[in-house]
């Protein structure tokens, strides 16, 4: 009889603080005070796990039925983080804020910093809200849409290969 091995403890904690105001329930009553905003729906999609690192992030507005993605090289709040800085320097802040009002997530380690992706130096720029947990239903639009992602980059796929101007 042998033992089982141990199993890894997890080397990431999400800090469940940055829940509080930002649930789907908060969602709904944010939009229902401000329905004229649009609501971009974010999330990832990963590689085989254990073989590939790079992910690619996945930002859709619903209303104008557009997909935007970006890779990036780990599943990581810093590379998510890096890339909505870039985006705030390269589109400005009007058409930032007019393009990015609502972000609607999952409950992801990569998301779990809201703070820093939704402001800097303390001005805001978007607001994010976060799905209730194993909901997929309530992002719904973009989970279709990773579905036809995957019939071009099956889920056995690594994305080791990939370049940001083949996703383009």
């Amino acid at each position: 009889v042998r033992r089982r091995p141990r199993k890894e403890p997890k080397r990431f904690k999400v800090d469940k603080k940055c829940y509080l105001g930002r649930t789907y329930k908060d969602f709904k009553l944010y939009l229902d005070e401000h329905p004229s905003l649009t609501e971009v729906q974010m999330d990832t999609v990963l590689g085989p796990s254990g073989r590939s690192e790079k992910v690619l992030l996945t930002l859709y507005w619903k209303q104008a039925n557009f997909l935007l993605v970006f890779l990036l090289p780990q599943r990581r709040s810093i590379h998510v983080i890096e890339r909505f800085g870039w985006l705030r320097q390269r589109l400005g802040e009007k058409r930032f804020k007019l393009l990015f009002p609502l972000l609607l997530t999952d409950r992801g380690s990569e998301f779990s910093n809201p703070i820093k992706i939704e402001s800097t130096d303390n001005e805001v720029w978007t607001h994010i809200f976060y799905c209730d947990p194993n909901n997929p239903q309530q992002k719904g639009a973009l989970e279709q849409e990773h579905s036809m992602i995957r019939q071009i980059i099956p889920k056995n796929k690594c994305f080791d290969h990939l370049k940001q101007e083949d996703i383009s």
